[in-house]
């Protein structure tokens, strides 16, 4: 007979049942978890080493009190990218209007004795003048004619106002300035600005000012370009009764032969003059010797040079002295070119 107490199949199954469950409930329970206030895991469940607390299949635990405002990346980031702030939109700035500044302008020409004719050197000013009233329509112009004291008062008014009368024929038909918005007035020998009793002085005298409306633009708003450049590239004298270029002149005429090589769109005027006791063709003769010269010496071409003899109409000093009469046998050199 067996003395050992041993349990029956059925009582052996049902011992065996529990083992399983039990071996189950600890496969399945959680390790010892808590809530944690730290910022990053607020609202989820951490481990007793303050990591966050996960399934098996790796999702995080979520308290009682845990709102979706608490999510985290780590657990919920659909949630995260929802509930993210909405960037803050830059409120645009009004454009900030462009710098305006005062644009003024004015007009300072000299002339011959006894003449009224815009020089050729000075009609490129008179044309910027002109592109400055085209841009500013609004504006108008006083032209201020001016003499010398030599000649009587009413010979000087009126040479004066023939002075200023040339300067605003030549906007108007030159720039197409209306003539509504010019003035031209006469001041004869009344208001000198220099010393009458030099050459120097009464050249400075033989002028036209002018008082020209300033106008409102935006900063380099108003760049007038003519159509042509004339500069002054040099005044020559001559002996009596000669044709001859002098040799320290040669210098000067190599620097303007320069010139021409250097901008073959360029040309050049040359305008010969003659003294009060010379002949009137000498004066062509002398402008003619300097246009041989610059293509004999430096191969200008000849269609790029025009001379003109103007006898001793255009004084630029008077006759009295021998001073005077040296400054009158001269030529003059206009370089012309595109600006």
């Amino acid at each position: 007979m067996n003395n050992c107490s041993c349990p029956n199949n059925g009582t052996q199954k049902t011992l065996l049942n529990l083992v399983v469950v039990a071996a189950c409930a600890a496969a399945i329970s959680p390790a010892p978890v808590m809530a944690h206030n730290e910022v990053r895991t607020q609202g989820y469940l951490v481990d007793s080493q303050g990591e966050l607390a996960k399934s098996g299949t790796g999702l995080c635990w979520r308290t009682g009190y845990w709102t979706p405002e608490m999510a985290i990346e780590e657990c919920d980031p659909e949630l995260v990218k929802k509930t993210e702030a909405p960037a803050k939109q830059t409120a645009s700035l009004p454009a900030v209007p462009p710098e305006r500044i005062r644009y003024c302008t004015t007009l300072d020409i000299q002339f011959e004795i006894d003449r009224y004719a815009i020089q050729h050197e000075y009609e490129a000013e008179v044309e910027r003048l002109g592109a400055y009233l085209r841009k500013y329509p609004d504006t108008t112009a006083m032209i201020e004619g001016h003499t010398d004291e030599v000649g009587t008062d009413e010979y000087n008014m009126q040479l004066s106002q023939r002075r200023a009368n040339s300067v605003v024929e030549y906007l108007v038909a030159h720039s197409g300035i209306d003539r509504s918005r010019l003035k031209a007035v006469g001041y004869g020998k009344t208001r000198p600005v220099a010393d009458n009793s030099t050459e120097e002085g009464k050249r400075q005298n033989r002028r036209i000012d002018s008082i020209i409306d300033c106008a409102m633009d935006i900063k380099e708003g108003f760049k007038p370009v003519p159509g042509r450049i004339t500069m002054a590239a040099l005044d020559m004298e001559f002996e009596r009764n000669s044709a001859e270029v002098k040799p320290r002149y040669h210098d000067d005429l190599a620097r303007a032969a320069d010139f021409l090589k250097a901008n073959p769109n360029a040309s050049a005027t040359i305008e010969g003059h003659s003294g009060s006791a010379e002949s009137a063709g000498l004066s062509r003769r002398r402008a003619e010797s300097v246009v041989n010269y610059l293509v004999d010496k430096f191969g200008i071409e000849r269609s790029r040079l025009s001379a003109a003899g103007f006898g001793k109409t255009r004084r630029i000093a008077y006759n009295w002295s021998d001073e005077g009469r040296r400054e009158n046998r001269r030529v003059n050199i206009y370089l012309d070119y595109a600006k």
